[in-house]
């Protein structure tokens, strides 16, 4: 606890220097300080954990920072964020009320979900746009840096975790999977350099393509496949022209292919791995979706089957947020699984089993206004860096639309941090557009 605590002092003091430093204070105990601390180290079980430290960061910044309240009223996403708290405060009280958990229990289950409310401690906390600058490099730096991670590992093979935290095992002969915390930072960075270097802003080629292939060696492929369809349809509708986006995505498509070319040859045995590369990443993701069977798709199936059922016994409003240790989640260890019961890594069922398709249908509702909103902030000013930053997060929130039936990015920590610091940071920079207080570019 003294460790804990000791952090949490140092960073607050290093926000002195500059607040931007906030973030790098969140991201460092996300990324298992880059994967060099054991996050179990720092935990205390079944009270205290590296979501609860966020928590208290979050906390922390939002009580010192109470007096600009009116930021968050003023802000063009106050409805989402405020349709995201009713959500949380809904599903805390309602296991409590219905004698399914205590409220400690559905606090503790609640704690990555809280995560998203990193955007109201980013917009009250940061002041200056030297300090938003900072901590969008603090974003894409830690995906940069995990995508060098991810090409070190199938360098190096499951030997890296001898002096990393992260697990890693043989995903083939060739291919090690690394499971990295908060890894969607590879999916900021990736884009906003793409739109970045789009606006002529600055020519990121390197990096990327070093995030392009981060991406593809996360190994999920729903976000790989689904970004290179939404990047296309959201430069047209904005604007863009037909033209012009044939030819980004003509230059995107050669990226693509020099990529899985340079990968295949370099990690593996030429023509033959980029015939199993192409066809795991390209082909069998494609077939997966269009017959809803096998790998992704087929697994979580198996998994949730159970859940399914339950869900059906209270589909309008769901269960709330339900601890493996809660009342309801004891007695359900054996009949549905209780001891993942807080985990299901499948958006159509995760999102209404906590929420109930009532709850479901207004989540998707306000992610799509938020969409929008992102969509015409990009074109309402004219600063091509906050455009860049706006059709990040637009073209992210899309794609995570794309992978609900395989992945959960509306409920869990691992995308609700990032979304919320980097949307916050947006807001930020609106703001002060509006205000006159930021350069237009």
């Amino acid at each position: 606890m003294l460790f804990l605590l000791l952090i949490v002092m140092l960073g607050f003091a290093c926000t002195t220097f500059s607040r931007g430093n906030l973030v790098l204070l969140m991201l460092l105990p996300a990324s298992e300080f880059l994967g060099f601390v054991d996050p179990m180290k720092i935990a205390i079980k079944g009270v205290f954990d590296i979501h609860a430290l966020l928590g208290l960061i979050i906390l922390t910044a939002i009580t010192v920072s109470i007096f600009k309240f009116n930021l968050l009223l003023d802000a063009k996403l106050k409805v989402p964020i405020f349709v995201f708290f009713t959500l949380w405060c809904y599903g805390v009280v309602y296991p409590w009320q219905m004698g399914h958990s205590s409220l400690f229990y559905s606090l503790k289950a609640s704690k990555e979900f809280f995560t998203i409310f990193s955007f109201v401690a980013v917009l009250l906390f940061v002041k200056t746009e030297s300090e938003i600058d900072l901590a969008w490099k603090y974003l894409v730096g830690f995906g940069v840096y995990y995508s060098i991670v991810e090409v070190a590992g199938q360098l190096t093979g499951p030997g890296l975790q001898e002096i990393m935290s992260y697990l890693m095992r043989r995903e083939d002969k060739f291919l090690t999977k690394i499971y990295l915390p908060f890894w969607p930072l590879i999916l900021i960075a990736l884009f906003y350099y793409f739109y970045e270097t789009s606006q002529n802003i600055e020519k990121r080629y390197l990096r990327m393509f070093i995030c392009f292939i981060g991406l593809l060696l996360t190994f999920f492929r729903s976000y790989f496949i689904a970004s290179l369809v939404v990047v296309p349809l959201l430069l047209i509708l904005t604007g863009q022209g037909v033209f012009k986006t044939v030819q980004r995505a003509t230059a995107s498509l050669m990226v693509l292919c020099v990529s899985l070319i340079l990968f295949s040859f370099t990690f593996g045995s030429g023509l033959e791995t980029l015939d199993r590369v192409a066809d795991k990443y390209l082909v069998s993701p494609i077939l997966e979706v269009a017959t809803h069977s096998g790998g992704s798709l087929l697994g979580r199936e198996r998994v949730t089957e159970s859940k399914r059922k339950l869900l059906m016994e209270n589909a309008a409003f769901g269960y709330g947020f339900i601890d493996k240790e809660s009342a309801l989640g004891r007695k359900l260890l054996y009949k549905v699984g209780g001891h993942n019961l807080g985990f299901i890594d499948k958006g159509t069922i995760d999102v209404p089993i906590k929420f109930g398709y009532i709850g479901f249908g207004i989540l998707l509702l306000v992610v799509a206004s938020m969409i929008m909103s992102l969509l015409r902030m990009a074109q309402s000013y004219d600063n091509k860096v906050f455009y860049a930053r706006c059709m990040t997060m637009a073209t992210i929130l899309v794609v995570s639309i794309a992978v609900l039936p395989v992945h959960a990015p509306f409920t869990y920590s691992y995308s609700l941090l990032p979304f919320g610091i980097a949307l916050g940071l947006i807001e930020k920079q609106r703001s002060m557009l509006e205000s006159g207080k930021a350069t237009v570019c």
